[in-house]
């Protein structure tokens, strides 16, 4: 992949995500390990998100090496079931000696990803992407910071203006779909 173009996520198109296995939630996806059509695997984390109508989030993603999906799944898959194409698994174990084990191995293979490469916004991973960059310059930067500290404030990710950086501005649309005034 090229630094300097969108292989995978192209605004106005499906998303390339054809699962996703959700880490984090709060209303909807903040976290986790997405595959693509393309073969791709990546990390995802919640950057921003405006709770209105829409509810449009962004979204950092960074590749991650092949087995990270396996190691992942196969590990949940001894307490409970997948259910795809998006599995949000209930993080509930029987001791908290199982809860440390599978923390600790969701922290190690999330840490396997590389730079964040694309920032992207959609209302759902799953569905049509509305907006998405390169991760580059500063965005680059602020996006690997939320890579590296797991919580994240939902409502800002340390300030950096996401929407603005997409060009797709921070002004809240309504139902049907005009700009506030």
């Amino acid at each position: 992949m090229s630094n300097g173009d969108l292989e995978e996520f192209k605004p106005g198109a499906p998303s390339p995500c054809i699962r996703l296995l959700c880490l984090g939630w709060y209303d909807g996806p903040t976290s986790g390990v997405a595959a693509t059509s393309g073969g791709r695997l990546y990390r995802f984390e919640l950057l921003d998100r405006r709770p209105d109508a829409d509810d449009l989030r962004v979204f950092a993603f960074a590749p991650l090496p092949g087995g990270a999906w396996d190691r992942l799944v196969e590990a949940i898959e001894g307490y409970q079931e997948p259910r795809w194409p998006v599995f949000v698994p209930t993080w509930k174990f029987a001791t908290p000696g199982e809860l440390e084990r599978l923390d600790r191995l969701a922290v190690e293979v999330l840490d396997t990803s590389g730079e964040p490469v694309y920032v992207v916004a959609a209302e759902d991973l799953m569905g049509e992407i509305v907006a998405a960059r390169v991760a580059a310059g500063p965005a680059a930067a602020a996006a690997r910071l939320a890579l590296t500290s797991y919580r994240l404030d939902v409502n800002g990710a340390r300030g950096f203006q996401w929407f603005d950086y997409l060009g797709i501005g921070s002004t809240p649309v309504d139902a049907f779909g005009s700009a506030g005034r």
